[in-house]
């Protein structure tokens, strides 16, 4: 087969990183840094090898082919290598029956095959951190493939964690694994004036994750204030008195996607969050004996607050909440505000160091520090939220931080009564002149 001819020259960098001969390479690289390119290098040595199999995964598989597809198909195309395309399914045959596709996380099922030869994973902090353990890796075990993780940070998530261990295997296996570290400053083609420029247009902590790829603590986590050394507690060490202090439980229910409930004891003004439970594909009354086994030695409550939505009927014509209470969870009333209304309260709370959670909530502890904004709210946070946000509206608990509280805090919760031979329904209060979906009102 003819050789393929690139049409661009490789960097200082890119050449290191080529020469080492590690399978499983990372490349942490900020923006500009010439990443692309060694990707696209990367992917082509492997397609020189006859009949192998080569893919390069974004995060989504258009954003994939407006980075790659062009490229690449240019490359082949002027190398007088390539057999045929299906740009449709971002596929490529080469001449020497080797193929490059092009995927996203975003769809799973695509990604299920054969097995690779070779594959980058392109902006690997933006992926599903599952699809690489559970869908990609097994596919390099029997053709004993190679991969590279290149990407820019996004805060301290499964990218940093990657290349922990990434780095730790090196020192025991350096020539199977490698990391490396680059920034805007080691493209050569940038001048430093342009590199400059594009420094002045942004903030500092943009600067430093985007462009130098360092990582910054709060960049991309939601909770971004929660350090566990602060806000962590151990049942031994101190709140003892809790099991005395009034208390609330949250609910957030799901079938399948788990239903978490969470113990929240409310004492010098902290919320204490004390046990959780979260279990998946159970129905209502079986959660509801877990929940009451783990709820002995306390005194029962008043304060049981599930999401809104399981206010929906089920095909028994029952809804979720009426067979919670009738499973023995009473009284119950539902949720108030919305995802943004309830995470400005917590942020607020953890700032203020107005939260302590226990050891024995690893779920919860695990969520705070890796929950990133638009991905799903963990179950253990969302059933947080609700408890949170009722402990509030009842007064039972203020936030410190000297700003005035809410115009009117959220509507007062809407409690059910167990209904006998009919469906509970529920009149919706009237508002208190603000609408609390929206979240919290500027202050």
């Amino acid at each position: 087969m003819a050789t393929i001819k690139l049409g661009f020259k490789l960097s200082d960098w890119q050449r290191v990183v080529d020469a080492h001969p590690a399978k499983m390479k990372l490349v942490r690289a900020g923006r500009r840094a010439g990443k692309s390119k060694y990707a696209i290098k990367f992917i082509l040595d492997g397609a020189n090898i006859p009949d192998s199999k080569n893919w390069l995964i974004a995060p989504t598989q258009r954003q994939g082919k407006d980075i790659f597809w062009h490229e690449i198909c240019g490359i082949l195309e002027s190398s007088g290598v390539l057999r045929r395309r299906n740009s449709q399914l971002c596929d490529l045959e080469l001449i020497n029956g080797a193929q490059i596709g092009i995927r996203g996380t975003n769809i799973e099922n695509n990604l299920r095959g054969n097995g690779l030869n070779r594959v980058v994973l392109e902006e690997f902090a933006y992926h599903k951190p599952m699809v690489w353990e559970q869908i990609v890796r097994p596919q390099l075990i029997d053709k004993k493939g190679s991969a590279l993780f290149i990407s820019s940070p996004k805060g301290n998530n499964h990218f940093k964690r990657m290349e922990e261990y990434i780095r730790k295997q090196a020192v025991v296996s350096p020539n199977e694994y490698s990391a490396f570290h680059y920034t805007i400053y080691d493209n050569p083609y940038l001048s430093r004036e342009e590199i400059e420029k594009e420094k002045s247009n942004c903030t500092a902590e943009t600067w430093s994750q985007e462009y130098m790829a360092q990582y910054v603590d709060w960049v991309g986590t939601v909770y971004h204030e929660f350090r566990p050394d602060s806000h962590v507690y151990s049942p031994d060490e101190k709140w003892q008195k809790h099991r005395d202090a009034p208390y609330v439980r949250g609910m957030d229910w799901g079938m399948r996607d788990g239903t978490a409930c969470i113990w929240v004891s409310i004492m010098e003004n902290k919320i204490i969050v004390t046990d959780e439970y979260c279990r998946s594909n159970l129905d209502p009354a079986s959660h509801v004996r877990s929940i009451e086994l783990m709820q002995q030695g306390r005194p029962p409550t008043d304060h049981n607050v599930i999401d809104k939505t399981s206010a929906k009927r089920e095909s028994n014509s029952k809804s979720v909440a009426q067979q919670f209470m009738e499973a023995g969870i009473r009284p119950l009333v539902f949720s108030q505000g919305n995802v943004e209304f309830g995470t400005t309260i917590m942020k607020r709370l953890i700032k203020n160091n107005q939260v302590q959670v226990s050891t024995r909530c690893q779920g919860v502890i695990n969520a705070m520090v890796r929950w990133e904004y638009d991905a799903h709210e963990p179950d253990e946070l969302a059933a947080l939220r609700y408890a949170v946000v009722y402990a509030i509206n009842k007064k039972m608990l203020t936030i410190e931080d000297g700003r005035k509280n809410f115009m009117g805090v959220a509507p007062n919760p809407v409690k059910l009564e167990v209904a006998t031979n009919k469906v509970i329904r529920v009149r919706e209060q009237k508002d208190l002149g603000w609408d609390y979906e929206d979240g919290c009102p500027d202050e």
